[in-house]
Parts: structure tokens; sequence; C-alpha cells
């Protein structure tokens, strides 16, 4: 506390003194001098203007300032002062109150770096747990291969299971990526139905023998959304299901048409009337009491131990169904189960010109392309993906080496990592051009065009890794289509 009088005479409590580190004595020698040593450096003008302030006789509420103690240490305060008045009402001179806030603030900026972290844990936790789910899928059936090729029979349907585990494992990491990113989803039209089937097998791998899985599909109902953000929000929900029943019971899942009428919409929030595809994903479990149903949807909120659930799974199947134009609703009684039913409107029927072709059915040609790919394993795979289907290929594995074979020879095409050492892939491409303008150039990179801040001129190709034999096999007969388009050689 410190009182200042209109002769400028500075009383200050014990509290004061210890708080600035002077006596009152110090304080009144210094306290009127515009470079008072306990201002910082970088707040001058805040302590002009509350000098102005004060002096003028008006209140100050709580103000957020800094001042340094006579041993140097900066002290993060809160300051108020009031005007005070004689007994006839004249200015008298001010009482300010000072509240150091700084092992406050330190306590509170300790806590949230706790929370962030344990955040995180959870995060990774869950992030950990759906790879986990998926490589087990992946090593499991590619054991299986590798023991059959010994006994030279593979079983091509376990074959086949790699592949659509290792799918599913691209598409989680492009959720991952897309949502750091922000990106706008990528929707379709598709039979929820179908999407269904294809997530039950890799369900009853996780469920264990004490829960049985029931489906209801009703055929034909097509909604338009993000099919991986579907996929992933079908797999939280069963998932939670699971462990909602650690001593058994039964899942279903129930795909059908409905019909919203007006009655129904006035009395659920945002919800619209109309034909609808209705998504229930039951269990027979432990169920929810009405606090727990109330914050399911909030962010990082779980009630399983820490390090097995990130809190994030109902958040993101919340935000999922709300970008296809849906809605969740949640029914629950403790000891009898729960139910979420899932509200999507009719998205129509796909265009069969819009669906992508099949990886078996991919153009190849006899042009001489130029590889160039700084991870070995990558490099092979493409390098046999292009051979295979008859183009004629030349490898490398450091930018300066593709620089070299452009100058020594003739190429139809340049595919390029764009991220490696000695030079980026776009900064490669610029050097070839030098002597070779009308080179069309396909750049593979992990990070988006965007990301990557790669302006792609008209004989530019980006194609997003991982890539599959497909893709890489249709981007670059998509460049090389543009050079005969542009009419160059």
């Amino acid at each position: 506390m410190v009182t200042v009088s209109l002769d400028r005479k500075i009383q200050l409590n014990r509290a004061a003194e210890q708080l600035y580190g002077r006596t009152t004595e110090e304080m009144q020698a210094l306290s009127f001098r515009p470079d008072s040593p306990w201002i910082p450096d970088d707040q001058h003008a805040e302590w002009a203007d509350l000098r102005r302030r004060v002096t003028a006789g008006e209140q100050v509420h709580n103000l957020r300032i800094a001042l340094v103690r006579s041993d140097g240490s900066r002290r993060d305060v809160e300051l108020s002062s009031i005007p005070i008045v004689d007994a006839g009402g004249a200015p008298a001179g001010a009482v300010t109150v000072t509240v150091d806030l700084t092992d406050r603030l330190s306590l509170e900026a300790q806590l949230r770096h706790a929370q962030k972290m344990e955040a995180l844990g959870r995060l990774a936790g869950g992030i950990a747990h759906d790879f986990n789910n998926v490589l087990m899928g992946i090593l499991g059936y590619a054991e299986m291969v590798a023991a059959d090729s010994r006994e030279s029979k593979v079983d091509q349907r376990d074959a086949e299971q790699v592949v659509v585990a290792t799918r599913r494992a691209i598409d989680l990491a492009r959720r991952l990526t897309a949502f750091a990113r922000r990106e706008a989803a990528r929707t379709e039209i598709f039979d929820v139905g179908e999407l269904v089937d294809e997530v039950v097998p890799l369900l009853r791998r996780l469920a264990p023998e004490s829960i049985g899985i029931e489906t209801r599909l009703a055929p034909n109902q097509f909604v338009r959304a993000d099919r991986s953000e579907l996929e992933q929000a079908l797999m939280n929900l069963a998932v939670n299901a699971i462990d909602a029943m650690p001593k058994g019971g039964r899942l279903s899942v129930d795909v059908e048409p409905i019909e919203l009428d007006a009655e129904h919409a006035a009395s659920h929030t945002g919800e619209t009337p109309g034909r609808h595809v209705m998504i229930a994903v039951s269990d027979t479990g432990q169920g929810m009491d009405e606090a727990t149903r109330a914050r399911i949807f909030e962010p990082f909120y779980t009630t399983k131990p820490i390090g097995e659930g990130t809190g994030l799974g109902l958040a993101m199947v919340f935000g999922a169904v709300e970008r296809a134009g849906g809605r969740v609703w949640v029914y629950s009684e403790l000891g009898r189960g729960t139910t979420f039913k899932v509200y999507l409107p009719v998205g129509g029927e796909p265009d069969p010109a819009d669906a992508a072709p099949a990886d078996d059915l991919v153009p190849g040609g006899t042009e001489r392309i130029l590889v160039l790919e700084d991870d070995d394993l990558v490099r092979d795979v493409v390098e046999r993906t292009l051979r295979r289907l008859g183009y004629d290929v030349t490898i490398a594995a450091l930018p300066s080496q593709a620089i070299a074979l452009a100058g020594e020879g003739s190429f139809d095409l340049l595919l390029t990592d764009v991220v490696m050492p000695e030079m980026t892939g776009d900064a490669v491409a610029r050097e070839i051009r030098k002597g070779h303008p009308d080179l069309p150039v396909v750049f593979m990179s992990g990070y988006t065009a965007g990301v990557l801040d790669i302006e792609l001129g008209s004989l530019d190709v980006f194609a997003s890794k991982p890539l599959t034999a497909g893709r890489i096999a249709r981007a670059v007969r998509e460049g090389l289509d543009r050079r005969r388009r542009t009419g160059t050689r």
C-alpha cells in the first residue's frame, strides 16, 4: 500500500517496502523521476500513463503492470489506485494498492503446461492405439503371406488384407495432417451400408470373443460426406462400445432410412426435416449417468485412465457428423447400455464418372522417366512400378546426380521428391529446365503443395504420398499428357 499526498509526501506500509525492495526514504527520493529505477525498460509508457491518471484524480482498477526490485528481479503486479479527498471533498492525494502476482502467474503457467502435457499424452496414447491396431493387422496378414510363400502358396485374400490395412494407416495419417492443417474435407457420395461392411471385419478382430457383433444394413443408403472421417467416427463409436462391455455383451450397428418430420426437427435442435440415413451404434454395456452424458462431446473429456484414451474420440465424431450436415444423439441408461444415433441427410447416388479408376487398371507407356528420390525404399517401389508398366526408367538418389543425368541425356518426364538433401525438388526442376524448358515434372511429397509453397506450372503435377501403383502411373501419365496438350515435344 502506497499513499501519496498533494505535497508529494509518500508513505509505504511494510509489504510495499518488501515488494519494491526499498525503504520509504528511498522511495520518496526516487518516485517522481521519469526514470525511476523500478520502471522496466519496456514499460516507460505504461508508467507515464499511470502517473498521469493518478495525478488527474482518476480511479485505476486492476491494472496489470511490471516493476523491477532493487535486486534486479522483475515482478508482475496488479495495481489499483483510488483518489483521497478531505472532509470538504477537495482532492488530498491517492492511495495505491499493489498485489504481487508473480508467484501466482508462475503457478498458473506451470498448471497450463501440466494440462497441456497431459492432453498431449492422451493424444499420443490415442494415436498410438489407432496405429497399433492397424499395424497389428498389417503384421499379422504379412506374416501369414510370408509363411505361405515359403510353401509356394499364398492366399490372395491375406495379401489383399495387407493392402486394405495399409490404406487404413494411410488414411489415418492423412486425417491427422489434415486436422493439423485445417484442410477442407474431401466429400464424396457413398453407400453407408458398404462402409459398415468394410469396418465390421476390423471390429471383429478388436472385440473379444465375449462380445457378439451384429449388423442390420438397409441397402442403397447414400450420403455425401468425407468417407474417411465417417469411417473413423464409426470406429470411435464402436471401440467405445467395446470398452463399455468388459464382461461381454452385444454390439449392434444398424443403417436404415428415416424421414424426419417437422415435429421431430422442432424438438431436436439443429436438425432439419426430410429424408435421412440413420446409423445406430448400440451396446449392452455399463451405460452412462446424466453428468457423464452431458460432457461426452467435450474435447479431452474422458472417463478412461490416462494413456488409455485421448478424450478426443467423441469430439471428432461430433465434428465429422456436423461437417456432413448431420446430427448425433445419444441415449443411455446406467447398467443397460448406450445407443448413439447419427442422422445424415440423403446425398443422392454416386456418378460413375466420378469413380476413381482401380489400381489394377492403370496406364503405362514407353517414355523415358528420370526418378529422383532420396529414400531407398520409396525409390525402389517407384522404379519397379514404372518398369512393370513399360517405361524406360533412370534413377537418382541425390539432386546432383539427377542434374548430371539430365545433362547427359534426354528424358520425357522428371518424377521427383520435394524435400531432399542438397536442394529441394522444385529447385532441381528449375535447374534441369534451363536446358530442357519443356520437361514435365511430377512432384511427390507427404506435404501438400500449399505447405511446401510450390508454384505449379502448366507442365507440373503434384502427387501426395504415400502413392499406390495406380496413383504413380496416373500422375506420370497426366504429366506426359500435359506436355502433349501444350504442343511441346
